[in-house]
Formats: structure tokens, sequence, C-alpha cells
């Protein structure tokens, strides 16, 4: 649930990144005929019962485009990730460090794009009860072990943060929703210096920010860098430094 509110706080694509998303719709035969570029970002979420194909890419001939490949520039979320194929997770190692994935069968070899940003989820256990307050698990230690070693070491490695999610008591899931709408995360963290009132849209953001004027700059994300390159910056920075902002 929380992996499917992310499409409602992602920064709308830009117009080289739209392009590059329907060039693979394109090849895949799913671009629309009306309106070919969708300012949405990706979101894909396979079953964990997805063949290598499928997640990856493949077929006869020349490979097509997989999931990983689809999600470009936008979320691959993998629910139940302890469940899926081992060797269809090992396979996703190396796009996920170089943003592509080359695919070789007897058509040809080819090479698509597959810089995305992964979000999973999966059980403690195979009863899904470790480490539980009120259920007890009923796995023994050498299932809970062999469930986990489904996710390697190198596969856990490029997942940068990982959040352990317990219980949620029934007072508050039956309690009104305290945290922030999905609209005012986005203004926030996209339009910070705007005012963002209860029950706004986001017309109602666009038609307030007509003030201002807004020139992309070239800034490339943390998701591209590394080491002393990495951008460290304060809340309420972030914006400023990846956009050149000036009044009108």
């Amino acid at each position: 649930m929380l992996a499917g509110c992310l499409p409602g706080i992602l920064p709308p694509l830009e117009l080289a990144e739209a392009l590059e998303v329907a060039q693979v719709r394109s090849l895949l035969g799913e671009l629309p005929g009306r309106s070919p570029l969708d300012w949405a970002r990706p979101f894909r979420a396979p079953h964990h019962g997805v063949s290598m194909a499928g997640l990856i890419g493949g077929g006869g001939g020349i490979a097509l485009p997989g999931e990983i490949s689809r999600a470009k520039h936008g979320v691959l979320f993998l629910d139940e990730l302890a469940e899926f194929q081992t060797p269809v997770l090992q396979a996703l190692r190396q796009p996920m460090e170089s943003g592509r994935v080359m695919l070789t069968r007897s058509g040809g070899s080819v090479a698509y794009p597959a810089r995305f940003t992964l979000a999973a989820a999966t059980n403690p256990c195979p009863c899904g009860w470790a480490g539980d307050a009120l259920r007890r698990c009923r796995c023994t230690p050498g299932a809970i072990d062999g469930y986990r070693r489904r996710l390697s070491g190198p596969l856990l490695d490029r997942i940068d943060l990982q959040v352990a999610v317990r219980r949620v008591s029934l007072e508050n899931l039956a309690s009104d929703p305290r945290g922030e709408a999905s609209v005012a995360v986005w203004v926030d963290q996209h339009f910070g210096y705007l005012m963002c009132y209860t029950g706004d849209t986001l017309d109602d953001v666009a038609r307030r920010r007509r003030s201002v004027a807004i020139e992309p700059m070239s800034c490339p994300p943390n998701a591209f860098r590394s080491g002393e390159s990495l951008i460290t910056l304060e809340p309420g920075q972030a914006w400023a430094s990846s956009w050149g902002i000036r009044p009108t």
C-alpha cells in the first residue's frame, strides 16, 4: 500500500525522460496513438511468479524489453520479494548497477535502458509472524534461514534503505488518517517555496505557482553520483539546488 502511493509524490517526467519511456512502449506496441507522451512516471508491480524474460526481457529472435525497462525513470515494485525465483532476482544485480541490460538471443544482441527505483516488500519468514509481539512464529530456524537466503547479500547491498515494518494496531487502522496527503508531500518536495492548503489539488498548486518561473538546470541526482560528488543538502535546499528559481 505504501509503494502504491509513490506515483502520487513523484515529479512528472521531463521531456527527454518521457521520450525514452515512449520508445520502450513503442517497441512493445503499447504506445497510445492519440497521446504518445505520458508525463506520469511508470509504476510496475509484476507478480512474484514472473519469468526471467518477463522481468529482465527476452523472447525469441530479437529480445523485447522486460519489466525493468518498462519501469524506466519510474518505480519497480516487487511484492513478496523472497517468493521470486532466485535466478530472476540474481539477474537484477547488473541492471541495478549499470542502469541498462544487455540481452542476447538468436536474432542478435540488444541493450535496453533499466534505470529505475526499486521498491520491495517481503515477509520475515514463510509464515509471516517472525518477530511479531502477538502471534507466535511457526517456522523452524532452518526454514527461516532458507527463506532469507533467497535474498543474496549482493542484491541486498544494492537496496539503500531497508525498514522493518511492525504490526499496526486496530485502533490506528480505524482512526482518521493523520499523515499528509500525497499532494502536500509532492508540493513540499518539488514546490516547497509555495504555500499548500488543506484540500489543494495539483491544479490548485499549478495556478498558484504562475508567479514563479522555473528553469531546469543540469544537476544529476545522487543515483548517478558516487563518493565525494554526492549532494548533501539541508531541508528546503534540494529544489533550489536542482532548479533555477527567479520571480517574474
